[in-house]
Protein backbone atom coordinates (compact mmCIF):
# COMPACT_ATOMS: atom_id res chain seq x y z
CA UNK A 1 0.00 0.00 0.00
CA UNK A 2 1.13 3.29 -0.89
CA UNK A 3 0.80 5.18 2.69
CA UNK A 4 1.73 8.36 1.54
CA UNK A 5 -0.91 8.68 -1.43
CA UNK A 6 -3.35 6.77 0.64
CA UNK A 7 -3.78 9.53 3.30
CA UNK A 8 -3.69 12.41 1.03
CA UNK A 9 -6.98 10.58 -0.53
CA UNK A 10 -8.64 9.68 3.03
CA UNK A 11 -7.35 12.68 5.53
CA UNK A 12 -7.91 15.97 5.60
CA UNK A 13 -5.49 18.39 3.48
CA UNK A 14 -4.41 19.80 6.81
CA UNK A 15 -2.73 16.64 8.20
CA UNK A 16 0.53 16.38 7.36
CA UNK A 17 3.97 14.41 7.32
CA UNK A 18 7.44 16.37 8.13
CA UNK A 19 10.17 14.21 6.00
CA UNK A 20 10.10 14.81 2.34
CA UNK A 21 10.04 11.17 2.09
CA UNK A 22 9.17 9.85 5.13
CA UNK A 23 9.95 6.04 6.50
CA UNK A 24 6.46 3.95 6.96
CA UNK A 25 7.05 2.24 10.74
CA UNK A 26 5.81 -1.62 11.46
CA UNK A 27 7.12 -1.83 15.16
CA UNK A 28 8.89 0.03 17.54
CA UNK A 29 10.80 -0.85 20.85
CA UNK A 30 12.48 1.44 23.51
CA UNK A 31 14.34 3.73 21.86
CA UNK A 32 13.91 2.46 18.05
CA UNK A 33 11.48 2.67 15.33
CA UNK A 34 11.54 -0.18 12.29
CA UNK A 35 10.39 0.62 8.68
CA UNK A 36 9.08 -1.93 6.42
CA UNK A 37 12.49 -2.97 5.24
CA UNK A 38 13.49 -3.96 9.02
CA UNK A 39 16.17 -0.96 9.45
CA UNK A 40 16.47 0.36 12.72
CA UNK A 41 15.96 4.15 13.38
CA UNK A 42 17.46 5.74 16.40
CA UNK A 43 14.62 7.69 18.11
CA UNK A 44 15.82 11.13 19.24
CA UNK A 45 12.49 12.81 18.81
CA UNK A 46 9.20 11.29 21.00
CA UNK A 47 9.24 12.18 24.41
CA UNK A 48 5.38 10.88 24.02
CA UNK A 49 7.37 7.18 24.69
CA UNK A 50 8.80 8.42 27.91
CA UNK A 51 10.49 5.21 29.25
CA UNK A 52 10.53 3.27 25.44
CA UNK A 53 8.10 2.51 22.89
CA UNK A 54 6.27 -1.04 23.59
CA UNK A 55 7.48 -1.01 27.04
CA UNK A 56 7.18 -4.59 28.18
CA UNK A 57 6.56 -3.17 31.71
CA UNK A 58 3.78 -1.18 29.96
CA UNK A 59 2.30 -3.54 28.04
CA UNK A 60 1.89 -6.00 30.39
CA UNK A 61 0.40 -3.69 33.29
CA UNK A 62 -2.05 -2.43 30.19
CA UNK A 63 -2.96 -5.72 29.35
CA UNK A 64 -3.56 -7.51 33.03
CA UNK A 65 -5.64 -4.62 34.15
CA UNK A 66 -7.92 -4.37 30.86
CA UNK A 67 -8.61 -8.26 31.54
CA UNK A 68 -9.91 -7.48 34.90
CA UNK A 69 -11.27 -3.81 34.85
CA UNK A 70 -11.69 -0.62 32.72
CA UNK A 71 -14.54 1.51 33.52
CA UNK A 72 -14.96 5.61 34.05
CA UNK A 73 -14.58 7.13 37.01
CA UNK A 74 -18.75 7.19 37.67
CA UNK A 75 -17.49 3.65 38.85
CA UNK A 76 -15.63 3.11 41.78
CA UNK A 77 -11.85 1.72 41.65
CA UNK A 78 -8.93 1.66 44.08
CA UNK A 79 -6.44 2.22 41.01
CA UNK A 80 -7.33 6.08 40.55
CA UNK A 81 -7.14 6.71 43.64
CA UNK A 82 -3.62 4.93 44.43
CA UNK A 83 -2.33 6.87 41.22
CA UNK A 84 -3.35 10.11 42.51
CA UNK A 85 -1.72 9.63 45.38
CA UNK A 86 1.44 9.10 44.57
CA UNK A 87 0.86 11.93 41.22
CA UNK A 88 0.41 14.33 44.59
CA UNK A 89 3.78 12.73 46.15
CA UNK A 90 5.73 13.83 43.04
CA UNK A 91 4.77 17.63 44.71
CA UNK A 92 6.79 16.99 47.75
CA UNK A 93 5.67 19.41 51.06
CA UNK A 94 2.94 20.77 48.81
CA UNK A 95 1.30 17.53 48.08
CA UNK A 96 -1.61 18.70 50.88
CA UNK A 97 -2.31 21.74 48.84
CA UNK A 98 -3.37 20.11 45.55
CA UNK A 99 -6.19 17.83 44.22
CA UNK A 100 -6.49 15.76 40.93
CA UNK A 101 -7.90 15.42 37.56
CA UNK A 102 -7.74 13.46 35.48
CA UNK A 103 -7.81 14.05 31.34
CA UNK A 104 -7.36 12.35 27.96
CA UNK A 105 -4.28 14.04 27.22
CA UNK A 106 -2.83 18.06 27.31
CA UNK A 107 -4.58 19.73 25.28
CA UNK A 108 -7.54 18.80 27.65
CA UNK A 109 -6.02 19.00 30.13
CA UNK A 110 -4.60 23.06 29.56
CA UNK A 111 -8.28 23.40 28.44
CA UNK A 112 -9.65 22.62 31.62
CA UNK A 113 -6.84 24.43 33.57
CA UNK A 114 -7.79 27.43 31.99
CA UNK A 115 -11.66 26.96 32.34
CA UNK A 116 -11.38 26.41 35.43
CA UNK A 117 -9.09 29.39 36.23
CA UNK A 118 -12.01 31.84 34.35
CA UNK A 119 -14.66 30.35 36.19
CA UNK A 120 -13.02 31.16 39.79
CA UNK A 121 -11.73 34.37 39.34
CA UNK A 122 -14.75 35.41 36.71
CA UNK A 123 -12.49 36.51 34.56
CA UNK A 124 -10.98 35.84 30.75
CA UNK A 125 -7.89 37.67 31.13
CA UNK A 126 -5.57 35.11 29.24
CA UNK A 127 -1.56 35.93 29.39
CA UNK A 128 1.00 33.34 28.06
CA UNK A 129 4.25 33.97 26.29
CA UNK A 130 4.97 34.86 22.44
CA UNK A 131 6.48 31.55 21.50
CA UNK A 132 4.23 29.23 23.26
CA UNK A 133 2.42 26.23 22.40
CA UNK A 134 -0.56 24.73 24.36
CA UNK A 135 -2.76 22.32 22.15
CA UNK A 136 -5.22 21.92 20.30
CA UNK A 137 -8.41 22.58 21.54
CA UNK A 138 -10.02 26.00 21.09
CA UNK A 139 -9.00 27.70 24.60
CA UNK A 140 -5.37 25.97 24.17
CA UNK A 141 -5.05 27.39 20.78
CA UNK A 142 -6.20 30.92 21.89
CA UNK A 143 -3.25 31.45 24.03
CA UNK A 144 -0.49 29.86 21.90
CA UNK A 145 1.37 32.08 19.19
CA UNK A 146 3.41 28.71 18.19
CA UNK A 147 1.56 25.76 15.95
CA UNK A 148 2.60 22.75 16.34
CA UNK A 149 4.50 22.59 13.49
CA UNK A 150 6.60 25.14 15.67
CA UNK A 151 5.31 28.08 12.86
CA UNK A 152 4.37 31.60 14.38
CA UNK A 153 0.93 31.93 14.28
CA UNK A 154 -0.38 35.50 13.65
CA UNK A 155 -1.54 37.16 17.10
CA UNK A 156 -2.66 39.94 18.44
CA UNK A 157 -2.79 41.09 22.10
CA UNK A 158 -6.47 41.99 21.19
CA UNK A 159 -7.67 38.22 20.43
CA UNK A 160 -8.50 37.55 24.23
CA UNK A 161 -4.90 36.86 24.74
CA UNK A 162 -2.38 39.16 26.38
CA UNK A 163 1.23 37.63 24.85
CA UNK A 164 4.34 38.69 26.43
CA UNK A 165 7.95 38.16 25.65
CA UNK A 166 10.96 38.08 27.62
CA UNK A 167 11.67 41.98 27.52
CA UNK A 168 7.93 43.07 27.96
CA UNK A 169 7.22 44.92 30.83
CA UNK A 170 5.24 42.36 32.62
CA UNK A 171 4.41 44.77 35.71
CA UNK A 172 1.52 45.89 32.92
CA UNK A 173 -0.83 43.45 33.37
CA UNK A 174 -4.69 43.33 33.82
CA UNK A 175 -6.94 42.75 36.77
CA UNK A 176 -7.06 38.87 37.52
CA UNK A 177 -4.68 37.47 34.97
CA UNK A 178 -4.63 34.01 34.10
CA UNK A 179 -1.29 32.82 33.02
CA UNK A 180 -0.02 29.91 31.40
CA UNK A 181 3.57 28.58 30.16
CA UNK A 182 5.75 26.32 29.47
CA UNK A 183 8.79 25.39 31.61
CA UNK A 184 10.43 25.47 28.85
CA UNK A 185 8.88 26.43 25.66
CA UNK A 186 9.49 22.56 23.96
CA UNK A 187 7.77 23.42 20.14
CA UNK A 188 9.49 27.05 19.75
CA UNK A 189 12.55 24.94 20.31
CA UNK A 190 13.58 23.57 23.96
CA UNK A 191 14.01 27.16 24.68
CA UNK A 192 14.83 28.14 28.50
CA UNK A 193 14.52 31.27 29.95
CA UNK A 194 16.54 34.40 31.49
CA UNK A 195 17.20 33.47 34.52
CA UNK A 196 14.78 34.99 37.42
CA UNK A 197 12.22 35.62 34.36
CA UNK A 198 9.26 33.28 35.43
CA UNK A 199 10.16 33.56 39.46
CA UNK A 200 9.35 37.80 38.31
CA UNK A 201 6.41 37.27 36.04
CA UNK A 202 5.03 34.95 38.59
CA UNK A 203 5.33 37.94 41.69
CA UNK A 204 3.51 40.05 39.13
CA UNK A 205 0.81 37.76 38.50
CA UNK A 206 -0.17 37.49 42.11
CA UNK A 207 0.00 41.52 42.71
CA UNK A 208 -2.75 41.13 40.19
CA UNK A 209 -4.85 38.54 41.99
CA UNK A 210 -3.93 35.98 39.78
CA UNK A 211 -3.27 32.62 38.95
CA UNK A 212 -0.70 30.74 36.99
CA UNK A 213 -0.47 27.35 35.49
CA UNK A 214 2.27 25.31 34.36
CA UNK A 215 2.05 23.34 31.46
CA UNK A 216 4.86 20.56 32.23
CA UNK A 217 3.07 18.16 29.40
CA UNK A 218 6.24 18.05 27.29
CA UNK A 219 9.10 18.81 30.24
CA UNK A 220 7.60 16.54 33.27
CA UNK A 221 8.10 13.66 34.70
CA UNK A 222 12.08 14.00 35.39
CA UNK A 223 12.55 14.63 31.78
CA UNK A 224 14.94 17.78 32.57
CA UNK A 225 16.87 16.13 35.17
CA UNK A 226 17.43 18.67 37.68
CA UNK A 227 14.39 18.40 39.21
CA UNK A 228 11.11 16.19 38.41
CA UNK A 229 9.17 19.00 37.32
CA UNK A 230 11.10 21.74 35.34
CA UNK A 231 9.27 24.58 36.76
CA UNK A 232 10.83 23.43 40.18
CA UNK A 233 14.26 24.69 38.80
CA UNK A 234 13.10 28.48 38.72
CA UNK A 235 12.11 28.30 41.85
CA UNK A 236 8.25 28.63 41.31
CA UNK A 237 5.31 26.88 42.53
CA UNK A 238 2.02 27.05 39.93
CA UNK A 239 -1.46 26.90 41.11
CA UNK A 240 -2.30 24.63 38.45
CA UNK A 241 0.09 21.88 36.93
CA UNK A 242 -0.96 20.49 33.09
CA UNK A 243 0.21 16.34 32.47
CA UNK A 244 0.71 14.99 29.05
CA UNK A 245 1.95 12.72 26.72
CA UNK A 246 4.44 11.11 28.89
CA UNK A 247 2.42 10.68 31.92
CA UNK A 248 0.97 7.33 29.91
CA UNK A 249 4.01 6.56 27.83
CA UNK A 250 1.86 6.60 24.79
CA UNK A 251 -1.43 5.72 25.87
CA UNK A 252 -4.01 8.66 26.49
CA UNK A 253 -3.89 10.29 29.86
CA UNK A 254 -3.60 13.52 30.96
CA UNK A 255 -4.17 15.08 34.53
CA UNK A 256 -3.97 18.40 36.22
CA UNK A 257 -3.17 19.16 39.90
CA UNK A 258 -4.81 21.92 41.47
CA UNK A 259 -4.77 24.08 44.36
CA UNK A 260 -7.46 23.12 46.73
CA UNK A 261 -8.72 26.24 47.10
CA UNK A 262 -9.45 26.91 43.63
CA UNK A 263 -10.61 22.99 42.75
CA UNK A 264 -13.47 23.98 46.01
CA UNK A 265 -14.61 26.36 43.22
CA UNK A 266 -15.27 24.73 40.44
CA UNK A 267 -18.85 23.75 41.67
CA UNK A 268 -20.19 22.32 37.87
CA UNK A 269 -19.50 18.33 37.85
CA UNK A 270 -16.60 16.88 36.26
CA UNK A 271 -17.42 13.56 34.07
CA UNK A 272 -14.67 12.61 31.68
CA UNK A 273 -15.87 9.45 29.72
CA UNK A 274 -12.17 8.17 29.35
CA UNK A 275 -9.82 10.42 31.53
CA UNK A 276 -8.73 8.26 34.71
CA UNK A 277 -10.27 4.88 33.59
CA UNK A 278 -8.17 2.15 35.55
CA UNK A 279 -6.06 1.03 32.88
CA UNK A 280 -5.10 4.17 32.12
CA UNK A 281 -4.69 4.81 35.71
CA UNK A 282 -2.48 1.32 36.25
CA UNK A 283 -0.44 2.58 33.36
CA UNK A 284 0.40 5.75 34.75
CA UNK A 285 1.62 4.27 38.21
CA UNK A 286 4.00 1.48 36.16
CA UNK A 287 5.25 4.78 34.57
CA UNK A 288 5.99 6.83 37.80
CA UNK A 289 7.49 3.58 39.26
CA UNK A 290 9.30 2.67 36.25
CA UNK A 291 11.34 6.07 36.50
CA UNK A 292 11.91 6.19 40.38
CA UNK A 293 13.02 2.07 40.21
CA UNK A 294 15.71 3.15 37.46
CA UNK A 295 16.71 6.65 38.26
CA UNK A 296 15.32 7.97 35.26
CA UNK A 297 15.32 11.83 35.94
CA UNK A 298 19.12 11.08 37.37
CA UNK A 299 19.75 9.50 33.63
CA UNK A 300 17.71 12.03 31.94
CA UNK A 301 20.66 14.97 34.19
CA UNK A 302 23.40 12.80 33.64
CA UNK A 303 22.70 12.38 29.79
CA UNK A 304 21.91 15.53 29.00
CA UNK A 305 25.01 17.38 30.78
CA UNK A 306 27.03 14.68 28.11
CA UNK A 307 25.17 15.52 25.29
CA UNK A 308 25.41 19.15 25.91
CA UNK A 309 28.90 19.47 26.80
CA UNK A 310 29.63 17.71 23.49
CA UNK A 311 27.23 19.90 21.65
CA UNK A 312 28.88 22.89 22.86
CA UNK A 313 32.38 21.01 21.90
CA UNK A 314 30.85 20.90 18.23
CA UNK A 315 29.56 24.34 18.76
CA UNK A 316 33.19 25.67 18.91
CA UNK A 317 34.39 23.49 15.94
CA UNK A 318 31.57 25.03 13.65
CA UNK A 319 30.42 28.22 15.51
CA UNK A 320 29.68 29.86 12.12
CA UNK A 321 26.74 26.91 11.69
CA UNK A 322 25.51 26.33 15.10
CA UNK A 323 24.39 29.70 16.90
CA UNK A 324 23.31 27.90 20.37
CA UNK A 325 22.64 25.23 22.42
CA UNK A 326 19.25 25.25 24.83
CA UNK A 327 17.48 23.07 26.99
CA UNK A 328 18.20 21.16 30.26
CA UNK A 329 18.57 17.41 30.74
CA UNK A 330 17.16 15.24 27.58
CA UNK A 331 15.14 18.10 26.37
CA UNK A 332 17.71 19.99 24.11
CA UNK A 333 17.39 22.52 21.25
CA UNK A 334 20.30 22.96 18.66
CA UNK A 335 20.15 26.83 16.93
CA UNK A 336 21.39 26.88 13.48
CA UNK A 337 22.46 29.84 11.19
CA UNK A 338 19.29 29.20 9.01
CA UNK A 339 16.49 26.93 8.46
CA UNK A 340 18.09 25.60 5.57
CA UNK A 341 20.96 24.80 7.38
CA UNK A 342 18.48 23.00 10.10
CA UNK A 343 16.64 21.23 7.30
CA UNK A 344 20.01 19.53 6.01
CA UNK A 345 20.57 17.79 8.95
CA UNK A 346 16.71 17.10 10.15
CA UNK A 347 16.36 15.14 6.20
CA UNK A 348 20.04 14.21 6.32
CA UNK A 349 20.34 12.32 9.95
CA UNK A 350 16.97 10.34 8.55
CA UNK A 351 18.86 8.72 5.56
CA UNK A 352 21.38 7.48 8.60
CA UNK A 353 18.46 6.11 10.69
CA UNK A 354 18.41 9.27 13.18
CA UNK A 355 15.09 10.54 14.00
CA UNK A 356 14.83 14.58 15.65
CA UNK A 357 12.80 16.98 15.92
CA UNK A 358 12.74 20.58 13.67
CA UNK A 359 11.36 23.99 14.55
CA UNK A 360 12.78 26.28 11.88
CA UNK A 361 16.19 26.80 13.13
CA UNK A 362 16.16 24.29 15.49
CA UNK A 363 17.12 20.99 16.11
CA UNK A 364 14.94 19.50 18.60
CA UNK A 365 15.96 16.06 20.86
CA UNK A 366 13.86 15.12 23.93
CA UNK A 367 14.38 11.08 23.20
CA UNK A 368 12.85 8.10 24.87
CA UNK A 369 14.47 7.62 28.27
CA UNK A 370 15.59 4.49 27.90
CA UNK A 371 18.10 6.14 25.03
CA UNK A 372 21.98 4.63 25.39
CA UNK A 373 25.42 6.83 25.77
CA UNK A 374 25.77 5.00 22.74
CA UNK A 375 22.96 5.71 20.45
CA UNK A 376 23.58 9.69 21.17
CA UNK A 377 27.23 8.94 20.89
CA UNK A 378 26.09 8.17 17.34
CA UNK A 379 24.06 11.04 16.50
CA UNK A 380 26.91 13.35 17.58
CA UNK A 381 29.82 12.38 15.48
CA UNK A 382 26.90 12.18 12.48
CA UNK A 383 26.18 15.73 13.16
CA UNK A 384 30.08 16.48 13.11
CA UNK A 385 30.35 14.65 9.80
CA UNK A 386 27.42 16.19 8.03
CA UNK A 387 28.59 19.29 8.92
CA UNK A 388 31.59 18.60 7.67
CA UNK A 389 29.72 17.61 4.23
CA UNK A 390 28.02 20.41 4.18
CA UNK A 391 30.84 22.75 4.95
CA UNK A 392 32.26 21.56 1.79
CA UNK A 393 29.12 21.86 -0.69
CA UNK A 394 26.57 23.88 0.81
CA UNK A 395 24.04 22.40 -2.19
CA UNK A 396 21.39 20.70 -0.06
CA UNK A 397 18.11 22.59 -1.18
CA UNK A 398 14.69 22.53 0.91
CA UNK A 399 12.52 19.84 0.70
CA UNK A 400 9.41 21.17 -1.58
CA UNK A 401 6.62 19.46 1.14
CA UNK A 402 8.31 20.90 4.08
CA UNK A 403 8.87 24.38 2.72
CA UNK A 404 4.80 24.43 1.71
CA UNK A 405 4.37 23.52 5.47
CA UNK A 406 5.82 26.12 6.84
CA UNK A 407 5.07 29.01 4.59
Amino acid sequence: MDIINKRTELFGPNIYHIYSNPPVFTKTYMQYCYDVNNNKYVDLYNNVSHIGHSHPEIAKTMFEQYKTHCNNMRFLHKIPVEYAEELLNTLGEHKSLYKVYFTNSGSESNDLALRISSLYLNSMNFVSLKDGYHGTTYLCNLVSSSSSTGDFQNINNNNGCLFLDVNSNVSILPDKPILIHESIQGVAGNITFPSGYLKMLYENIKRNNGICIADEVQTGFGRTGYTFWAFEFENIFPDIITLGKSIGNGYPLGAILIRSEISNKFDEPYFNTYGGNSVACAVGLAVLNNIKVNDLQYKSYEYGEYVIYKLNHIKSLYNKYITNITGRGLFIGIHFINQNLALYLFETLKTLYILVGISKNIIRIKPPLSITYSDLNYFLDSLVELLKLYNSSQTFQIPQTFNQLCN
